[in-house]
């Protein structure tokens, strides 16, 4: 049998061929690899501090809107945060002093 040996041209071609479709593998697989949905938190317990200008809330507890924008992350209270909330009872001036309260429980956050 014989062969015809590739002109230089036709080599060349053929070996662009081959890295275009390594290539083109290589990226369908990036692109195929799965992705992470979300990130999860570190099972460290974060502590919360929150300051309320008014009274006491029936359930002692931060708003409603924080603590499920926190579920919505993964944050999931008595498995990796807790809350620790202050009261001002409407006197503003209180604000000061529980804000130093809650920097001495060392609350990871005050919002």
């Amino acid at each position: 049998m014989h062969y015809l040996k590739p002109s230089k041209t036709e080599a060349r071609l053929g070996s662009l061929v081959v890295r275009s479709a390594f290539i083109v593998s290589l990226a369908l697989a990036i692109l195929a690899a799965p992705f992470p949905v979300a990130a999860q938190p570190p099972s460290k317990e974060f502590r919360v501090g929150h300051l309320f200008g008014g009274g006491r809330t029936p359930d002692g507890l931060p708003p409603g809107p924080l603590r499920e924008g926190l579920r919505e992350l993964g944050y999931v209270e008595g498995r990796n945060v807790t809350y620790e909330s202050r009261f001002a009872e409407g006197k503003m001036d209180r604000l000061p002093s529980l804000a130093a309260e809650l920097v001495r429980v060392k609350v990871d956050v005050i919002a």
